[in-house]
């Protein structure tokens, strides 16, 4: 990657067409030069290479009509205090990923339980979003109790998918990620470490799946 650069600047790219474009992939560097008559027209932004996430800062003020925001290999924890400071940007956001880098087999960069809540901070005010896939390592955390207070605060949501690496789903996160799935959930994928006591796993693996059946039969017969 030290070897990478751009030979054109941004708004070379973008030419005339800052009112037309609707959906950007752009890596975060670069992403202080688009023009921010593109932002205001935006409606889907993937952000790549995610280090020197202070310039996200740019899409918080003028990207209103965003539905929807994906950072993939997030680098460092600058996107986080961001987050925390404008809990009511993006109000048309539909669809929010955020995933880390991998190093090997594990996800590279620890989300500790304070990037969650900034994180949780931003997502709760919005109330439309519909879909949502956490990439996150949450080893050393006390409880994954944030996490289910968050999805209890996105009832629109539809689509949801979760990657803790190794924090462990104990018996009692089951029980509690089952009753803060949103009612109109469709779509689940989760991918974490099991440590549910003998014999238990089978048991939440049913809880889970029966509440999450549950609510997808009860939003078709809804029509939602």
């Amino acid at each position: 990657m030290e070897d990478f650069s751009f030979t054109h600047s941004t708004n070379d790219l973008a030419g005339g067409s800052e009112s037309t474009v609707r959906s950007l992939s752009i890596c975060a560097g670069p992403l202080w030069q688009v023009p921010v008559r593109i932002f205001e027209n935006l409606s889907h932004l993937e952000i790549f290479l995610g280090r020197d996430m202070e310039n996200i800062t740019l899409v918080f003020r003028y990207a209103g009509r965003l539905e929807s925001l994906s950072v993939l290999g997030l680098e460092d924890y600058a996107i986080f205090p961001l987050l925390e400071d404008h809990p009511n940007s993006l109000p048309s956001l539909r669809s929010f990923k955020i995933l880390s880098t991998y190093k090997g087999w594990r996800l590279d960069l620890d989300i500790g339980e304070a990037q969650f809540i900034s994180l949780a901070h931003f997502l709760c005010g919005k109330k439309e979003l519909r879909a949502l896939d956490i990439h996150m390592w949450t080893e050393g955390w006390s409880s994954l109790e944030p996490l289910w207070d968050m999805l209890k605060q996105l009832p629109s949501l539809e689509v949801l998918g979760i990657t803790t690496g190794i924090g462990v789903f104990a018996r009692e996160d089951f029980l509690s990620f089952a009753a803060a799935l949103p009612p109109n959930l469709s779509a689940l994928r989760v991918n974490s470490q099991w440590d549910i006591g003998e014999g238990g796993e089978n048991d939440g693996c049913s809880t889970l799946v029966r509440t999450f059946c549950l609510s997808a039969i009860a939003c078709v017969r809804s029509n939602c």
